[in-house]
């Protein structure tokens, strides 16, 4: 069954299996809780053609128990990657300003009330929710607003699992990303026929979330049938913070960019041959040899020479050769033209 899922962000963005490939630049918490580096990365993604631009909404004390595990320590390493909130107006109005879509990963049922509250046009479910709080992406989906979910944790029994138990009219607005969540990703640990079979599966829009180095990578995955590309964007990968070190830096990412776009071109036509080119290669029909008066045309399957004059095509020498006598005395070399022969009775 084909899927048929087309998914209306504004009037001039969309996303479905007919609609260029959707490009996120996934900024995460790469501001470093700066607003101006958060200003910058919008600024590079849109120059460079992404649709969208995608940062984390996270909050410590709204997903983790404060444990032994979960200590000071790892509170503080957490707290400087939340996305101030105070931001997130500023953020929304600074990506229409580049027309380009904003959005964040709810991470939490409160990141996801914002998100609505804000009319933001994209909620994302990033793997760790997809795996182990569902019932988040199934609000989400029935909120109506368009979802994206990874699946990076996932094994293709539980990305199915969830999946089915989503209503079928709330699947209209569900895009799924293959994603394999290793920072980074070798090339060896990605499959991507892995896109087909979700797609085979789930007959929902797919995509993948990619962690690798690649920036070819992308492009191979449109191929596949991806129809949504992630990658993950640094002003320099020599900043501190997790997601810095296997990030494309902004001239690597307007390359994956441009690669996801000739991609895209191959194939989308029939071949187009150019008459005037082909005509340039014409073979003619040319006499083998001195031809006298009434003698019979024979043996000229391998005589023929490019030219455009006007002639017999040397595909033709079939219904010359034994069928056709000379009017003329003619010379070896000479163009076999319809007036010098008259066909034997």
């Amino acid at each position: 069954m084909a899927i048929t899922n087309k998914i209306i962000l504004d009037k001039k963005k969309s996303i479905s299996e007919k609609s260029p490939t959707f490009i996120i630049a996934e900024i995460g918490s790469n501001h470093n809780q700066s607003l101006k580096k958060a200003y910058k990365l919008i600024d590079v993604a849109a120059k460079a053609g992404a649709d969208a631009v995608k940062f984390q909404f996270l909050n410590y004390d709204k997903m983790y128990l404060h444990d032994k595990i979960n200590n000071d320590k790892f509170r503080s390493f957490f707290k400087k990657l939340e996305l101030n909130r105070s931001w997130i107006k500023k953020l929304i109005n600074h990506s229409k300003k580049k027309k380009i879509i904003f959005f964040f990963s709810s991470c939490f049922k409160d990141g996801l009330d914002i998100a609505l509250k804000l009319k933001i046009k994209i909620n994302k479910i990033a793997s760790p929710q997809f795996y182990s709080y569902p019932q988040l992406l199934d609000r989400s989906l029935k909120s109506n607003i368009p979802t994206i979910a990874s699946t990076g944790y996932s094994n293709n029994k539980e990305i199915i699992d969830v999946i089915s138990k989503i209503k079928k009219k709330n699947k209209k607005n569900l895009i799924v990303l293959y994603c394999v969540s290793n920072y980074p990703t070798k090339i060896s640990d990605i499959n991507l026929d892995e896109i087909k079979f979700l797609k085979k599966k789930l007959k929902c829009i797919i995509g993948f979330s990619d962690h690798t180095m690649s920036k070819i990578l992308p492009s191979l995955a449109v191929k596949y049938g991806a129809k949504v590309i992630e990658k993950h964007l640094t002003l320099s990968r020599k900043l501190n913070g997790p997601d810095h070190s296997f990030a494309l830096e902004p001239k690597e990412f307007n390359e994956m960019v441009q690669y996801i776009k000739e991609t895209e071109q191959l194939g989308q036509k029939q071949k187009k041959i150019l008459k005037k080119i082909k005509k340039k290669f014409d073979l003619k029909c040319i006499y083998n040899k001195n031809y006298k008066k009434n003698e019979t045309l024979k043996n000229i399957i391998f005589s023929g020479l490019r030219t455009r004059k006007i002639g017999i095509n040397i595909k033709e020498h079939k219904i010359l050769e034994k069928k056709y006598k000379l009017r003329f005395n003619r010379k070896k070399g000479e163009l076999i033209k319809w007036k010098d022969i008259v066909k034997i009775s």
